[in-house]
């Protein structure tokens, strides 16, 4: 008789997640090393090709980082059913991972287009009230859901083998 294993698709999705960022930052690698796109440049606009090929990359890490957040989000609770809340939680700081590169990214956009600090400050503010709220969302869901976990895990201790 053979035996089914549950396959969870949580784990699936963070290992092809992983391979995917792997795989770009590799390409990445590549195409910045190569001494033609080094020096390639367009006459009169404010942008390098590598700048270019950075900023497309840099987007498409974001795009997956959020996807992977989301798909986390829909199914932590199906999953971990014992825990549904945490996978909000984990969501918030895959976002804020997200937000960290989308930052990293655009400043440098910012830096090459305009000049001065006051666009760069805007973006600091908007940035730093974004992940105020996504940090703020993952601490109220702890809070709420902190009597809950420690019951459970008291429960988990508890609770003789042979009952489980």
């Amino acid at each position: 008789m053979a035996v089914k294993k549950e396959v969870k698709v949580i784990g699936l999705y963070t290992l092809r997640t992983l391979v995917t960022l792997l795989g770009i930052w590799i390409l990445k690698l590549i195409v910045v090393s190569l001494p033609f796109f080094k020096e390639l440049s367009i006459p009169n606009f404010p942008f390098t090709i590598l700048q270019i090929v950075n900023l497309l990359i840099a987007i498409l890490i974001v795009a997956i980082i959020l996807n992977f957040g989301f798909v986390l989000n829909k199914y932590w609770p199906l999953e971990y059913p014992k825990v549904p809340e945490a996978g909000v939680v984990f969501s918030m700081l895959i976002f804020l991972i997200a937000l960290i590169a989308a930052y990293d990214s655009v400043k440098g956009l910012l830096d090459t287009l305009l000049e001065g600090p006051e666009a760069v400050l805007i973006l600091q503010i908007t940035f730093l009230v974004i992940s105020a709220l996504l940090l703020v969302r993952a601490a109220l869901v702890v809070y709420i859901s902190l009597p809950k976990w420690l019951n459970s895990l008291r429960d988990s201790i508890t609770t003789p083998p042979d009952l489980k």
